[in-house]
């Protein structure tokens, strides 16, 4: 695997954040700078539970987030311990 560009990885993200780039290309440098398959981010309204955005690299199966959507993230392990953190504290899981 060839090194990390960080900056790039780094300057990716935060063009996404701010407008200036699609979150799909951006997130697509984390997942291959990581050796992933795909890389999401994913947001969940803290006063419902309730999935409230979820974003992913080009390079994800578009069945797979579909099914994410419809079903998985209701039975997410992930989203008890995300919820109980302060409004705005990411949270980060592999």
């Amino acid at each position: 695997m060839e090194p990390v560009d960080c900056d790039r990885l780094i300057q990716g993200l935060y063009r996404a954040a701010s407008g200036q780039a699609e979150w799909p290309d951006a997130l697509q440098v984390v997942s291959d700078a990581l050796g992933g398959s795909m890389c999401q981010i994913v947001a969940v309204e803290k006063s419902t539970g309730r999935l409230a955005l979820s974003v992913q690299s080009r390079s994800a199966p578009v069945e797979g987030v579909l099914d994410y959507i419809r079903e998985f993230h209701r039975h997410d392990p992930h989203a008890a311990h995300a919820l109980s953190l302060p409004a705005g504290e990411p949270f980060q899981t592999s």
